[in-house]
């Protein structure tokens, strides 16, 4: 496949693992509680909407709510030009 044909390509990012729920149907189980520190988060975000490869992302965790600079981050990628996945 070539980049020209790539252009609706989203990217689903992980941001944390952390949840305060405790879905049954949930895959996810994570070992690990963990996250990057919030520069890291951004600069992944800058760093996708620089590729010119995606047009959109998708904050998911764990529960990305968790995550109290959610909306800051939100604003970097709309900011860049992602849309919502």
């Amino acid at each position: 496949m070539e980049i020209s044909q790539m252009k609706n390509l989203k990217v689903n990012y992980h941001l944390l693992e952390a949840c305060n729920f405790g879905c049954k149907f949930c895959f996810a189980r994570y070992a690990q509680k963990s996250f990057l520190s919030f520069e890291h988060m951004k600069n992944v975000v800058e760093k996708v909407a620089a590729s010119g490869i995606f047009k959109g992302i998708n904050f998911a965790g764990g529960e990305p709510f968790l995550l109290e600079q959610l909306p800051e981050l939100i604003d970097v990628a709309k900011k860049k030009g992602l849309k919502r996945a």
